[in-house]
């Protein structure tokens, strides 16, 4: 999948998610810094399926109307590259798109932004309530789960010491979780 097809493919869906101000050139500066963490953590560097299209496939399997399978994998690869964004940002990873241009300041806004698009998009789903509360308290969980395993993983790394074997950190870290 080449930039310009996710782009244009996911435009309108990250647009309604972010619900975007007034300020055209400063909207068009966030929204290639968002591309930039989502092509990133989407296409990946490794050979296996990125987190939305597990979120795709899995949704698939469940038949019936799937028009909101597109707003859940959105929710799924901002909720993901705001994950990956924040690791990179804590790992000083200066080669990372949005970090390379702009800075660690404004990756961190980027990855804000990111989760709060995926936040955004779960209540909007056509799902029962229940369903689209569950799906939130899925994110919510996975998060701070995620966010434990950052902090034993830089805790660790600080230290030079590993007070939690390396097992029970790794299945924590950002992205595990999907």
């Amino acid at each position: 999948m080449n930039n310009s097809y996710y782009r244009q493919k996911n435009q309108a869906l990250l647009t309604a998610c972010l619900n975007h101000t007034e300020d055209q050139t400063s909207e068009v500066q966030v929204l290639e810094l968002l591309h930039a963490a989502l092509s990133k953590s989407v296409k990946g560097q490794s050979t296996r399926p990125s987190p939305p299209l597990y979120t795709w496939l899995a949704a698939e399997d469940l038949g019936g109307d799937q028009a909101w399978i597109p707003l859940l994998a959105v929710a799924s690869a901002c909720f993901y590259a705001a994950a990956d964004l924040y690791d990179d940002i804590q790992d000083r990873d200066h080669q990372q798109p949005v970090i390379a241009a702009s800075s660690p300041a404004q990756a961190i806004n980027i990855a804000n932004l990111l989760l709060m698009a995926s936040q955004r998009a779960l209540p909007a789903l056509p799902l029962p309530p229940e369903t689209r509360l569950q799906l939130l308290d899925l994110f919510t969980t996975t998060g701070q789960t995620m966010s434990l395993g950052q902090f034993f993983d830089i805790h660790s790394t600080n230290l030079n010491t590993l007070d939690i074997p390396p097992e029970q950190i790794i299945p924590r870290k950002a992205g595990a979780e999907f």
